[in-house]
């Protein structure tokens, strides 16, 4: 049984060949987070290398882990539209019978970015809704005042400001 020691460097500082040193599983997805930034044509040659050998990993927990922290590399740290075509490479590496489980690891990502969409449309759609009462009741929203509200990342903040806005006599008593 191999015998592993913490290593207190920065990722930065462990040359490349160190981390893939074995094929450790473990060491090419800490090289994939080093070159996360990297070109995307260099980043897809980084893959070829990492996924075959952590399809390799001792385990099934240590392969879903694995994979599951590429897909959510590949999501979180590469671009939007480079995002999908990346995991379907990865897909196409991977044994025909684990391509099913990546597929729902990137399904749940996915669905994930659809809330976050969600949600930023709610609190979208709760500025524009003070802002219109504000413009109703007030015949005039000043731009200062659009502006903090559009900055507003709370929606219990945006109803609080919302409820106010339906009851208060003036800007001035809003509260944001």
């Amino acid at each position: 049984m191999p015998q592993y020691a913490p290593i207190f460097k920065s990722l930065k500082e462990i040359p490349d060949s160190e981390l893939i040193a074995n094929d450790n599983p473990f060491g090419w997805a800490m090289r994939l987070l080093k070159k996360v930034k990297s070109p995307k044509r260099e980043f897809l040659l980084e893959l070829e290398g990492a996924v075959p050998c952590i399809s390799k990993a001792a385990s099934d927990y240590q392969w879903r882990k694995l994979s599951q922290y590429i897909v959510l590399l590949i999501r979180n740290r590469r671009k939007r539209i480079e995002a999908e075509e990346l995991i379907s490479f990865v897909e196409n590496l991977i044994k025909s019978e684990r391509k099913e489980e990546v597929r729902d690891m990137a399904m749940t990502s996915a669905q994930a970015l659809r809330k976050e969409g969600r949600k930023e449309g709610s609190l979208e759609t709760q500025r524009e809704n003070i802002l219109e009462i504000i413009q109703t009741r007030f015949q005039t929203a000043p731009s200062l005042f659009s502006e903090k509200i559009k900055t507003i990342k709370s929606m219990a903040r945006l109803k609080r400001i919302f409820n106010q806005c339906l009851t208060v006599d003036s800007l001035d008593e809003i509260k944001i």
